[in-house]
């Protein structure tokens, strides 16, 4: 089949809006829960040997823990600050040659921002169940189908948060075809091949530059400007804010539905049922951590 020409910077044609998801590689994904996984990297530190260790161990979360967290927290610090500040003082062990306890504090918040987002996250939640356990108590709850009904309590349980997990950094890659092809270091690009993002990538939104979190987003997902079979590992891409800046709003829109789509790690959410009239909802959590370290949320 001969292949569709396209304009590039002109309007997607209704065959192309109409397109299929990304594609992912998919072949080392499976879904399973918190408390099946354990501490368990749902992706893991890449090893010289090219596999994945994926084992992490935490301290004791005492009232010692909770001050040392709460003398490094400050007026101004974003949500993931947060999260890195409680893992550099409750990770103790990473993997099988990092030991948390022989690192500096400024080298531990290091190794964090290098790590998978999905990983971070996964520590966070699963360092909040040993320390407080699975159940959680929502507050007040008002019914989201505003049956009329009085609000209500609402009890969920992150042991049974489910957990995307990958065998290889392979399976992290996925392809997508361009709606609005760009013109890039002198070549039309059609597709672009992506990964899930690193935990520094959201570390460095902070002040105005989270309005523009989904294009940091895109731009610290892409690692190269070609489908999924020509892609060279070895040899990743990493766009810079003029070429992102290239990309059609469109395309924008697809690029950012895609990360969420194919999202690795733990799925922050709680389903539950309005008492009322029974319909069925599904409730995000809130990851600040007065919030997420307690035992009930308002």
């Amino acid at each position: 089949m001969e292949p569709k020409e396209r304009k590039v910077g002109g309007p997607p044609t209704k065959e192309q809006e109409d397109a299929e998801p990304p594609k992912s590689t998919k072949t080392g994904k499976r879904t399973t829960t918190l408390e099946e996984l354990g501490p368990v990297l749902p992706i893991g530190i890449s090893t010289k040997g090219g596999g994945l260790n994926k084992s992490f161990d935490l301290f004791n979360f005492n009232t010692g823990k909770e001050r040392e967290i709460g003398k490094e927290r400050g007026k101004n610090e974003t949500m993931a600050s947060q999260v890195t500040i409680v893992l550099s003082n409750m990770l103790s062990a990473l993997g099988d040659n990092v030991d948390f306890e022989e690192l500096k504090p400024a080298d531990r918040k290091l190794k964090i921002g290098q790590m998978y987002m999905a990983d971070v996250f996964y520590m966070y939640v699963y360092c909040r169940v040993q320390a407080l356990g699975d159940r959680i108590e929502f507050e007040n709850v008002s019914c989201p189908q505003q049956c009329g009904g009085p609000n209500f309590n609402f009890v969920g349980h992150l042991n049974s948060t489910e957990v995307t997990t990958v065998d290889t950094e392979e399976d992290l890659l996925w392809d997508y075809e361009l709606k609005r092809p760009v013109k890039l270091r002198g070549k039309v690009v059609e597709h672009l091949t992506l990964t899930t993002q690193r935990w520094m990538n959201l570390l460095n939104l902070k002040g105005g530059s989270i309005k523009l979190a989904k294009i940091y987003a895109v731009r610290g997902s892409v690692v190269g400007l070609v489908g999924l079979e020509e892609f060279d590992r070895a040899n990743p891409t990493e766009l810079i804010d003029a070429e992102v800046d290239q990309i059609s709003k469109l395309d924008l829109e697809g690029l950012a539905n895609g990360l969420n789509r194919l999202q690795v790690g733990p799925k922050m959410t709680l389903e539950g049922a309005c008492p009322n009239c029974e319909s069925k909802f599904v409730h995000l959590l809130d990851w600040q951590y007065d919030s997420f370290f307690s035992t009930s949320f308002q």
